[in-house]
């Protein structure tokens, strides 16, 4: 039996060393960006409207998942490599969501250039 657990533990601990993690950080948290990723600012809205994001990137068809709180929680951001992304999934019940600016829905595509900043927020749906 402390076999299996000992093979089990460190095969857990091999995955999670491989697993990258993009965040949330939170703002006050000072780590600079690395090279080739984008800085992407998760606003949070004081009406109670809280977004969830899936993001594929079309080269590598890597999942990215963003957030917006849905409280008075303070920002927070994500590091996400530059590259062109495609919205698979939009999890926002009557609400809006801009990133970078611009409204985004499921199918749209999304642009982060490399060594530059981002924006997700989420509007009411009016």
């Amino acid at each position: 039996m402390k076999k299996y657990l000992f093979a089990f533990l460190f095969l857990f601990v091999a995955l999670s060393s491989w697993a990258r993690q993009y965040g949330p950080y939170f703002m006050y948290n000072n780590t600079p960006t690395p090279s080739g990723y984008t800085k992407v600012v998760c606003f949070s809205n004081p009406n109670y409207i809280g977004v969830g994001v899936v993001l594929v990137n079309v080269e590598t068809n890597e999942q990215i998942h963003l957030s917006t709180s849905s409280t008075y929680q303070p920002m927070w951001f994500y590091f996400v490599p530059g590259g062109t992304y495609r919205v698979v999934a939009v999890n926002a019940h009557m609400a809006k969501v801009k990133i970078n600016g611009f409204d985004v829905g499921e199918g749209d595509e999304v642009v982060f250039c490399r060594n530059a900043s981002g924006s997700l927020i989420a509007f009411p749906d009016e």
